[in-house]
């Protein structure tokens, strides 16, 4: 039961991290509040057993860094897809639910640096509700309503973007 506790509490102080993030207007400073979140979420994913979201939020972790010292190339983003699956698939990750938060994290990986912002918000909706169920399975449930949160704003911005395309027309 503590361990339950511990691990919620610190998924639910990464999860404010992620939230003030978006108060955040330089690309240098996000990618390391980003890279803090990543850390707290790894111990509070490991705390309750979700091996495969430690993982990426540890592949993420390396991603921020390297994109802190080189452009992300095409040879970076399949190093870190690899790395998510290969050691996903390593440490035994056997049922499909714990695979939710690498299909998305390697989804988001490959398209990060799309001008689409349209394209990138549907891909930010669909990880964060494989991470909502995720979450849910690992009995995180300090950051489940964060990530549907997650997925209703930025499908509220889905259709400012749209508007905003329709009145361009």
């Amino acid at each position: 039961m503590n361990t339950l506790l511990i691990g919620n509490a610190l998924c639910f102080i990464a999860s404010i991290i992620m939230t003030l993030m978006g108060l955040i207007k330089k690309k240098r400073r996000f990618i390391l509040a980003q890279s803090g979140m990543n850390a707290v979420f790894i111990v509070g994913n490991l705390t309750l057993g979700g091996i495969s979201g430690a993982i990426v939020n540890l592949v993420t972790l390396l991603r921020n860094f390297v994109c802190l010292k080189f452009e992300m190339t095409k040879l970076w983003k399949i190093i870190f897809i690899a790395l998510q699956i290969g050691l996903t698939a390593y440490f035994g990750c056997d049922s499909i639910i714990m695979w939710f938060p690498v299909i998305g994290a390697c989804v988001f990986t490959w398209f990060m640096d799309t001008e689409n912002m349209l394209l990138l918000k549907i891909i930010v909706i669909v990880s964060q509700l494989l991470w909502a169920v995720y979450d849910f399975s690992i009995r995180n449930y300090a950051t489940v309503p964060f990530d549907i949160a997650s997925a209703v704003t930025n499908t509220i911005s889905i259709f400012g973007i749209i508007k905003d395309r329709k009145a361009a027309q």
